[in-house]
């Protein structure tokens, strides 16, 4: 099942250059007519799309496939 979203990814620096920066990606979902709105944010994880993304994705296939 396809289900058009809407995105944003980022990083926010925290500790200096000695970690990683903070991984963040906020979703809703319907884009057309949102339900539900996620963030998901991992601390010291690098980039937002490479580690917060795919979480994020499974747990909206959770979502969806559980309101079907």
């Amino acid at each position: 099942m396809k289900i058009p979203v809407a995105c944003k990814t980022g990083t926010a620096e925290s500790h200096g250059e000695e970690t990683l920066p903070h991984a963040w990606f906020t979703v809703f979902a319907p884009y057309d007519k949102p339900e539900i709105v996620l963030t998901v944010l991992v601390e010291d994880a690098g980039q937002g799309s490479d580690v917060v993304a795919p979480i994020a994705k499974e747990i909206l296939k959770m979502y969806f496939e559980r309101n079907q």
